[in-house]
């Protein structure tokens, strides 16, 4: 499972058709399980649906199906959790409404990424802290505090999107993320920020 995964469903159809029982378990990745058995579940009929979710502070980490003949899986779905939340605000820039920083989920345990949009084609940086502010900075706001950690090297964004791919140790805590960027099109001060992300890793 992705490694912020905290819900999955899925439909299991036996083949053959006739009536099979089915053992399903879920393992959250602090060694907790929990198991459905599914006992007559029949093709002829339609596919019996199932899923699992997590409400500790842990995530799911594998499903596994054992069934007493061949299997079929639909509608697979993995639900991941929301770990941040956006804060602060972000002003228009030369290319349109105020850039947005996003969280695209964890790509392999403890690699995450982050990206920014719509930004100029320009260099810029990805940046956290531990406090949130809000301070005039160009153009746009300074909303991260806190012993600032720069992402390096910049990113050149394309197509107007900048993004990050970026390893977050475990146990980092709350930390304010934003994107700072050059705009010289605007004129002015020349550079403009994101809004920001709270997150909890």
């Amino acid at each position: 499972m992705p490694g912020d995964t905290d819900a999955f469903d899925c439909y299991i159809e036996p083949n053959p058709f006739a009536p099979q029982s089915f053992t399903v378990t879920g393992t959250a990745d602090n060694g907790d399980t929990a198991a459905l058995v599914l006992t007559s579940v029949s093709g002829a009929s339609g596919a019996t649906h199932f899923g699992f979710w997590v409400d500790l502070p842990c995530n799911l980490a594998t499903v596994e199906v054992i069934g007493t003949s061949d299997f079929a899986i639909g509608e697979l779905r993995v639900s991941c959790k929301d770990i941040c939340t956006k804060v602060c605000q972000s002003n228009p820039t030369s290319v349109g409404p105020g850039a947005s920083i996003q969280y695209k989920g964890e790509i392999a345990p403890g690699i995450h990424r982050i990206s920014a949009q719509p930004v100029p084609d320009q260099f810029g940086i990805f940046f956290h802290g531990a406090t949130q502010i809000r301070v005039p900075f160009g153009f746009g706001f300074l909303c991260t505090g806190g012993g600032l950690v720069r992402i390096l090297p910049p990113v050149m964004a394309v197509a107007n999107r900048a993004e990050v791919v970026v390893s977050i140790p475990p146990g980092l805590g709350l930390r304010y993320w934003q994107y700072w960027f050059r705009d010289p099109a605007a004129g002015g001060p020349a550079f403009n920020t994101s809004n920001a992300l709270c997150c909890t890793f």
